[in-house]
């Protein structure tokens, strides 16, 4: 599945806390004597929900976000004597900056409560499990004669990659239907190897969608027949069909079944815990 991209810039049109756009880059706002209006400042991203899957998948979820500190009073034309500045290439800052949140619900986001939303959590790259999400930025300086300027954020959803296969599966002349152990997000593309195929021998896939398909054989005359045939599908997406519409207060009180599900797939814990890195 393409990646794909939630962009902010240059036009950076979400709702802003403390936060203005100008000329492409996103500042935190100052008061008219040239100090900030505060020292912690947020942007949500457009749209909101940022995705909606539709259905519970297993994701990697990417950010990037670009951006500086500087002195709101500390300009080189402030500068009296450029001979007698010790710090010509700036001081060194231990505390600022900003960072990229993400929430998220295996609910209808339409429905959800905030119940149903996973907490605020700080996210550089993870796999995540949901079916919709919000992205939003955390800005903070130390002090009101700091400013803060974002020229790039971002944010990247990808669907992995995956296959599924069989061996050896007889097709008896009535056809055979066949589902796969973990939906796909979109019907795959499918091969078949048909073994002991005689001359007119040809298979047909039909009713082929992302939960399985159903194939068929037949010899030159027309005929049904029964065959024995490996197939392998490849396509990308984990359907958690038993994820679907537990909210995030709810998936303490999950199954074992569920817990086994996500297993199978690799991915450990309810849902990741992002930590400061």
């Amino acid at each position: 599945m393409p990646t794909r991209e939630i962009g902010q810039h240059p036009a950076f049109a979400g709702a802003k806390i403390n936060m203005v756009e100008r000329y492409g880059v996103l500042h935190i706002e100052t008061d008219p004597d040239g100090f900030a209006v505060a020292t912690a400042a947020a942007y949500a991203f457009v749209p909101s929900p940022s995705v909606d899957m539709g259905k519970v998948y297993t994701v990697r979820v990417g950010t990037t976000i670009e951006g500086a500190m500087y002195g709101l009073f500390d300009s080189v034309d402030s500068w009296p004597d450029w001979d007698a500045r010790l710090d010509v290439d700036g001081i060194k800052i231990d505390e600022g900056g900003a960072e990229i949140v993400v929430r998220f619900t295996n609910v209808d986001p339409v429905t959800a409560t905030e119940d149903d939303w996973s907490p605020w959590q700080r996210i550089v790259a993870a796999d995540l499990t949901f079916r919709a999400c919000d992205f939003g930025m955390l800005a903070n300086v130390p002090d009101n004669t700091w400013g803060l300027g974002i020229v790039e954020l971002s944010a990247s959803i990808d669907v992995p990659d995956r296959m599924e296969s069989m061996n050896n599966v007889v097709v008896s002349a009535q056809g055979l239907m066949i589902y796969y152990a973990i939906p796909f997000k979109d019907p795959p593309a499918v091969n078949i190897v048909a073994q002991a195929l005689t001359p007119g021998d040809q298979w047909y896939i039909t009713a082929q969608s992302q939960y399985g398909f159903f194939i068929y054989f037949q010899n030159s005359a027309g005929q049904p027949i029964a065959k024995t045939a490996d197939w392998i599908a490849r396509g990308y997406g984990y359907e958690h069909t038993l994820l679907e519409g537990i909210g995030y207060s709810k998936m303490y009180g999950v199954t074992p079944e569920l817990d086994t599900e996500r297993q199978s797939v690799g991915a450990t814990g309810y849902y990741p815990t992002l930590t400061e890195q």
